[in-house]
C-alpha cells in the first residue's frame, strides 16, 4: 500500500526507532547502545523497553517472545494505548514513521539514514527487512 506524506514542518522526517527485550538478554543491552548512538547521531527517538522475562511472555500474550513486537507496535498505534505510551514519555504520534528493531540486531552502517530507506520504499506506508539467508524472504527484524 502507498501514500504520499508530506515532510512536516522544518522538512525532516522523525523516525521512533523501538525494540524490546528481556532484563535476562545480555545481547540486546549491546546491541541497545549501538542503535542508541546510530539514533542519536543522526537523531532519532530510541525506546529500548526493557521487561522482565515474565513480563515478555505477557507482552506477546503467551506466544513466541517475538510476538511481542506485534503487541508493541498495535500498542503505540492504538489510540487509549498511545496515551499510556505517552504517559511513558513516548507520543507515537508525533513521529512520521515507528521503526523496529529486533534486540539482537544491530546498525553496522552509521553513515546510511533511515530517510535513504523511506526513499527508496517511494512511499510505502510499510518497510519490511529481507532476510539474507536464501530460505527466507521476509525479515521482520526490521520494520518500518
Amino acid at each position: 500500500m502507498k501514500g504520499d506524506r508530506p515532510l512536516p514542518a522544518g522538512g525532516k522526517l522523525r523516525f521512533l526507532v523501538v525494540t524490546a527485550f528481556d532484563t535476562r538478554y545480555e545481547v540486546g543491552y549491546l546491541c541497545s547502545t549501538v542503535n542508541e548512538a546510530y539514533c542519536r547521531r543522526h537523531g532519532y527517538s530510541f525506546w529500548p523497553v526493557l521487561l522482565t522475562p515474565e513480563g515478555m511472555v505477557q507482552l506477546a500474550g503467551g506466544r513466541h517472545c517475538a510476538w511481542g513486537k506485534v503487541a508493541l507496535l498495535h500498542h503505540l498505534n492504538d489510540r487509549t494505548a498511545a496515551e499510556k505510551a505517552a504517559a511513558d514519555g513516548i507520543d507515537a504520534g508525533a513521529f512520521d514513521y515507528v521503526v523496529w528493531i529486533d534486540a539482537d540486531a544491530l546498525v553496522l552502517a552509521h553513515d546510511t539514514q533511515l530517510e535513504h530507506f523511506v526513499a527508496s520504499a517511494q512511499g510505502a506506508d510499510l518497510i519490511i527487512g529481507e532476510d539474507m539467508a536464501d530460505t527466507d524472504l521476509v525479515n521482520t527484524g526490521l520494520l518500518t
